[in-house]
């Protein structure tokens, strides 16, 4: 018989899927933090809630965040490709 086990955390792995991230940069963030962890049992846990609160925090600063060549100040070597 299998049980199903509901919880409110994530662990690094997981988040770092969740946000497209590597997990080196999730431990970055968690050191910086900007995302709050715990650490349970020689590991790190993140609360559903905090990841949350992350992502929506990016959200607004990423309407001022340019990526590739929209972004104005990136001047593009136009002998590549």
């Amino acid at each position: 018989m299998a049980y199903i086990v509901e919880t409110n955390f994530l662990n690094v792995k997981e988040v770092s899927v969740f946000l497209k991230l590597s997990v080196l940069t999730v431990y970055k963030h968690i050191a910086e933090k900007k995302i709050k962890a715990i650490r349970f049992g020689g590991r790190y846990l993140i609360d559903k809630s905090s990841l949350q609160k992350f992502v929506k925090k990016g959200k607004n600063k990423s309407s001022t965040f340019f990526l590739g060549s929209v972004d104005p100040r990136v001047k593009m070597d136009k002998s590549a490709g």
